[in-house]
Formats: C-alpha cells, structure tokens, sequence
C-alpha cells in the first residue's frame, strides 16, 4: 500500500491514525520545513510501523472506505488498483 502526505501536518495527521504517535511528535517532523529535511527518516519509520499493519488494518485506520466512495474523488480517479505478481 502506498500512502501520500503533502506536507507535515498531514503526516501528523497520518502517524496518529496509523498509531504511531511517536513518530509524529518527532521535533524533526514539526514544519513543513523540517518534514522536507527528515523525510527519508520519516518514511523509514513509517514504513517499519505500516509493516506490522495489514492492508485492512491500514484502511480502517485511515477511514478511506468512506474517502472512496466521495462523489468527487471517484470522479477524478484517485484510487488506483494494482495487481502484484
């Protein structure tokens, strides 16, 4: 699963649902700024949380059955599935 934040309030808002608080009092992670310097950190220890997740887990955290079903977003095909092999 591939999750996307813009900026370092919306990765706050990510670390909480995903229960990884922690990582977003992180001071390094506090400003936009910031966020941009400590993004490979951030994403190593976001990526060390969402490893103990499974998909389902990751969704019901995030709320995004409801975020798919928005009118708007499925006009503008926001949600992609992809296939593994």
């Amino acid at each position: 699963m591939k999750i996307c934040v813009g900026n370092g309030h919306q990765s706050q808002r990510l670390c909480v649902a995903l229960v990884a608080r922690h990582v977003g009092i992180n001071l390094g992670y506090q400003t936009d700024v910031l966020w941009l310097q400590h993004r490979d950190e951030l994403n190593h220890e976001l990526f060390v949380v969402m490893r103990r997740l499974t998909s389902a887990d990751t969704l019901q955290r995030l709320e995004l059955d409801e975020v798919f079903v928005d009118e708007g977003v499925q006009r503008r095909g926001l949600q992609l599935t992809i296939q593994h092999e």
